[in-house]
Order: structure tokens, then C-alpha cells, then sequence
């Protein structure tokens, strides 16, 4: 039967105040001691549930039990909130073409922390590339490529792709680079082909009118009398009717 002067684990647990910090880690189970270390080493909680092949939530749930031992943990979300030290390493790993999620795994910290200390350090006028996240582009064999296309299976592009080992938006950035370089390769969408078949436009040279035709004002022949301003004439009907048919035509 316990008394008040003994103490036992259950009560030990009670009063975590109490208790020393050797006395709390001898309490904890193996578990707990390798969250609660890697707690403190300011790893993320999904960093923790994947190094152990755990669930987040039971990450969270040793992390409290530990603390309910007498363990001082960190009490926030994200325990793989940023440190500052981890800044200078981010941005070097960004500046080499490391992706987000790599350097994440690589610094213990989530890649919303990755984000966030890029976008601090480009706020704060540090070169930081725009898009860390994309790794470098693609490459393929167009030779290869170009080769499949053309083959006399009409192998289609999702095919191609598999054989190549990329994706199928690889191969048309491929086949379209080889037809700006001047390679002859057809469509094989039917519109696409009608629409290559048309032949370029090509620009009209431009001709200059340099003095619009008037028109006589009586028999609609070619003026080259003007007399008086505004009114047009040509020499027949000057010679044959005189001023006045002018005259007559304008009132």
C-alpha cells in the first residue's frame, strides 16, 4: 500500500516539477526519448514521421507524453521552425539548383520553412534565385526522338515518351525545337498539318499613289483643269463649252 513517502512512477509523471531531467529521461520509452531528441534538434514533425515511419499526428502525440513526463520541449505547430542559422545553408543549397523539397530533407525543416527563408532573403535584397523549386530542364535525344517519331509504326507521343524515359510534354518541347531549327517533321494533327501546309504570307510591297485622279465634272473623263479652285475640268470641255458649264455644273 503506498504511502506518502515513497514515490512511484505514476506519481512522478504527476509532478513532472519535481523531477529532475536524468529522472524525466529514464521515464520516457524508447520512442518518446528519439522524438523528443529529435524535437530538440529542431527537426520537423514530418521530418520525425519519416525518419521514424510514423504518422505526424503520432509524432505530436509522443511529443506531449514527453512533455506530461517533464521533457521541455518547444511549444509551437512547426517544430521545424527556422533557425537562423540555417539561412546562410539554405540559400547557398538554393544558389547550387537544389530543389525546396531536397533541401528540406537535407536541414531537418519543412519546405514551407524552406519558402519562407527564401522569400525573406529576396525581400532583403539577397540574390536568391526566382524558382528554387524547378531543378533543371529536362533534356532528351532528339536524334532519338526524331527517329521514333518518324517511324513507320507512328509510334504516338505517350509511347515515345515511356521508351525515352520523360514525359510525353518533353517530347513535343523537343519536336518543336527541331522544326524551329528547320527540321522537316510533319504533324501528324490534322489541323496542325493544314495549318503548316499554307503558304507564308508575304507582305506586298507598298505603292504610293503620288496624286489621286480627279474626274471631270462633265464627262467624268480625267481632269487637268482646275478653274476656278475645287472644280474639275478637263481641256475638251474647257475648249467646247467654256467658263460657264463650269459654272452651271457647281450651282
Amino acid at each position: 500500500m503506498p504511502d506518502g513517502t515513497s514515490s512511484s512512477p505514476a506519481a512522478s509523471a504527476a509532478n513532472p516539477h519535481g523531477t529532475s531531467a536524468e529522472a524525466a529521461d529514464a521515464l520516457l520509452t524508447p520512442r518518446e526519448a528519439e522524438v523528443a531528441r529529435l524535437y530538440k534538434a529542431r527537426w520537423a514533425a514530418s521530418a520525425i514521421a519519416d525518419k521514424l515511419g510514423i504518422s505526424i499526428s503520432a509524432v505530436y502525440d509522443y511529443a506531449s507524453k514527453a512533455r506530461r513526463k517533464g521533457i521541455d520541449l518547444p511549444l509551437q505547430d512547426m517544430p521545424g521552425a527556422p533557425r537562423k542559422l540555417d539561412w546562410r545553408a539554405v540559400t547557398q543549397l538554393a544558389r547550387d539548383g537544389v530543389v525546396q523539397k531536397q533541401i528540406a530533407a537535407s536541414l531537418g525543416i519543412t519546405e514551407r520553412a524552406v519558402s519562407k527563408i527564401l522569400h525573406a532573403q529576396r525581400q532583403a535584397g539577397v540574390n536568391v534565385p526566382a524558382k528554387p523549386r524547378r531543378g533543371p530542364a529536362p533534356t532528351v535525344d532528339y536524334e532519338a526522338v526524331k527517329a521514333l517519331y518518324l517511324d513507320p509504326l507512328t509510334l504516338p507521343t505517350r509511347e515515345i515518351a515511356r521508351r525515352l524515359g520523360c514525359k510525353e510534354a518533353t517530347v513535343h518541347d523537343a519536336l518543336n525545337a527541331m522544326r524551329a531549327q528547320g527540321e522537316h517533321i510533319p504533324y501528324r494533327c490534322r489541323t496542325k498539318a493544314a495549318i503548316a501546309a499554307l503558304p507564308q504570307k508575304v507582305e506586298a510591297p507598298t505603292v504610293v499613289d503620288p496624286v489621286p485622279t480627279r474626274l471631270c465634272m462633265c464627262c467624268r473623263k480625267p481632269a487637268d483643269i482646275v478653274d476656278p479652285p475645287r472644280w474639275f475640268v478637263c481641256t475638251d470641255c474647257k475648249e467646247r463649252d467654256g467658263a460657264p458649264i463650269i459654272t452651271r455644273r457647281a450651282a
